[in-house]
């Protein structure tokens, strides 16, 4: 439900969707792309911002209308376009 709210209010030029959104997978995205990809710190923080954004580029279009599995699941797949 969280899920389908933080896209909602995204759509809806809400900052609170997006700072859920941000801060609610960001440790274990980190934690998962430093060791999937063996990169830097400073690396993996780089390309969780550009993940982040293209979500939000992706709502705001419209490209991502909703979810068919969870918001972490769809940051996960976006890293790996």
């Amino acid at each position: 439900m969280a899920d389908i709210n933080s896209i909602s209010q995204i759509r809806n030029g809400k900052q609170k969707g997006f700072r859920i959104l941000y801060e609610d997978y960001r440790t274990e995205f980190l934690l998962w792309i430093t060791k999937e990809f063996n990169c830097s710190s400073g690396d993996s923080k780089d390309i969780y911002q550009l993940t982040i954004l293209i979500s939000y580029d992706n709502v705001k279009s419209g490209k991502l209308e909703h979810l068919v599995s969870s918001a972490k699941t769809y940051l996960f797949k976006v890293e790996k376009m």
